[in-house]
């Protein structure tokens, strides 16, 4: 997975949160996390608690959650800056996911 600490990432259905927990030890400032299943936002929800401000939980479903909402999150996020030159903003944001 590499080193991901200037990164922000979409991940389309993370369940009970595997890659979520990988994505978060990689570094991600941010994971911007979108569920469509109820029954995966308790597990969820303790990784949120347990990485606080890093973890950001939309219930879901990917095909109707507009885009703009999704990429405004990242926008609005606060994490660390690359220094001048080193990655555009757009390199710095990914989206993934277990069918992605």
């Amino acid at each position: 997975m590499g080193d991901l600490r200037d990164t922000a990432v979409i991940e389309v259905g993370p369940g009970p949160g595997g890659l979520t927990r990988s994505l978060l030890r990689a570094g991600a400032p941010l994971v911007v996390a979108v569920e469509m299943d109820r029954r995966f936002m308790p597990v969820l929800q303790q990784l949120a608690t347990a990485a606080p401000g890093r973890l950001d939980l939309v219930m879901g479903d990917i095909l109707t959650v507009p885009a703009s909402s999704l990429l405004g999150r990242l926008r609005t996020h606060e994490g660390p800056e690359p220094p001048t030159g080193r990655r555009s903003e757009r390199d710095r944001q990914r989206v993934g996911g277990n069918g992605v």
